[in-house]
């Protein structure tokens, strides 16, 4: 299988998953696909679990906010 056929794959699979996540589809079954495909569809699963509940649109908290409380408060 190539590269290319891999990446087709792991994508489709993965949108499966993202279907099953919103609640539009069962969830896939990983058991079938060839060894170097599974590990792709599961890291990129791994990414977006790890990115859910993530506030992209945050700000990202001041230097000083960050060390308020700290034993180095009084640092900066």
């Amino acid at each position: 299988m190539s590269t290319q056929d891999v990446g087709k794959l792991v994508a489709c699979v993965v949108n499966a998953y993202l279907d099953y996540l919103e609640g539009g589809g069962p969830r896939p079954e990983l058991g079938d696909l060839p060894d170097d495909v599974r590990a792709g569809v599961v890291a990129v699963i791994n990414l977006v679990l790890a990115g859910r509940g993530s506030d992209l649109g945050a700000e990202t908290p001041s230097f000083h906010e960050l060390l308020a409380g700290t034993e180095f408060d009084d640092s900066v």
